[in-house]
């Protein structure tokens, strides 16, 4: 569990940091760049889970140990993540959702292919998005799955065999 727990606040720092990195360069403005942010998220979760499973795994544990100790990193750092989330926007960069917004409403008023109704829809729809909230509890549950998918992969490959 130890590892688990440790493994859990490693991930959340990287990924943490990245996010003020990730801002503080103006990335979350440009929307080519929308896919750095998920990219570098889901290669430190790989890394962090193989790094903390091979730790488990010189430990003895074998596939349901590794599991477990999956499940605690999971939750440990979405619990964390949604704290620094929720921390992030609203003291650290107060306006990147905001400016976020500008970014979606403009990419929405570009699409050829919609309507009135329809782009007023999508920014309704940005409203139940873009809160503190629940770009926090996105992070968080993205974090369970995510995390959880690694380790149910990982740990066939990492773990102590017979």
């Amino acid at each position: 569990m130890k590892q688990g727990l440790i493994g859990g606040v490693v991930l959340a720092v990287v990924v943490a940091l990245f996010s003020i990195v990730f801002a503080a360069a103006g990335m979350h403005k440009n929307p080519a760049l929308g896919w750095v942010f998920p990219v570098i998220a889901t290669a430190s979760t790989i890394g962090v889970v193989i790094w903390t499973l091979r730790k488990t795994r010189d430990e003895g544990k074998r596939y349901g140990g590794q599991l477990l100790v999956g499940i605690v990193l999971a939750f440990v750092a979405a619990v964390r993540l949604f704290v620094n989330s929720y921390l992030f926007t609203t003291m650290i960069f107060p306006n990147y959702l905001d400016e976020v917004r500008v970014v979606q409403e403009e990419q929405i008023a570009t699409q050829p292919n919609l309507n009135q109704q329809q782009i007023d829809m999508q920014r309704k729809a940005l409203d139940v998005v873009l809160t503190p909230k629940a770009q926090a509890g996105l992070g968080a549950i993205m974090t369970v799955i995510s995390t959880g998918l690694v380790t149910l992969i990982a740990a066939i490959f990492v773990r102590k065999k017979d």
